[in-house]
């Protein structure tokens, strides 16, 4: 199996890791420049970087990711596995910095957890939206399906 067989076949998973970790460089630039220019505790810049990384990462995914139109379902599905990713983020960031890696510098430590939490939280949130999408694909086509037979 050479690489472009192997890219065609998992053309969905390798785009999400793409768009993560564009987002991820965003995220990771922004919570880093947060950390050093204001007096921002790390989970508190962590949780804003993501923030604005949420907001990119959901626009690129959705459409060209898993195919999806922007609906209703799709905006709660992002949200509520934003959530979790969110806690499951933050939970590693201030593990891996205050408890793990206390013995690198502040930057190492930062770059490191922040690392470290995006790759916790890529393989739990690809495969549950993946799940999801697909789910919430199905239930806004049956529901708009009925909402055309009764015009």
């Amino acid at each position: 199996m050479n690489i472009s067989s192997l890219f065609n076949k998992h053309r969905q998973m390798f785009t999400y890791i793409i768009y993560s970790i564009f987002t991820a460089v965003i995220e990771a630039v922004i919570g880093w420049a947060l950390l050093k220019i204001t007096m921002l505790e790390v989970v508190t810049a962590n949780t804003v970087s993501i923030f604005i990384g949420t907001v990119i990462h959901y626009f690129l995914i959705t459409k060209s990711t898993f195919k999806s139109n922007v609906n209703v379902y799709n905006i709660a599905v992002y949200l509520s596995t934003f959530f979790l990713g969110l806690i499951i983020q933050n939970y590693v960031v201030f593990l891996g910095y205050n408890k793990l890696l206390t013995f690198l510098g502040e930057s190492y430590r930062f770059f490191i957890s922040k690392g470290l939490s995006l790759c916790v939280s890529f393989l739990i949130l690809f495969f549950l939206r993946k799940l999801l999408y697909s789910l919430t694909d199905k239930i806004y086509e049956k529901n708009n399906i009925r909402s055309n037979k009764d015009e």
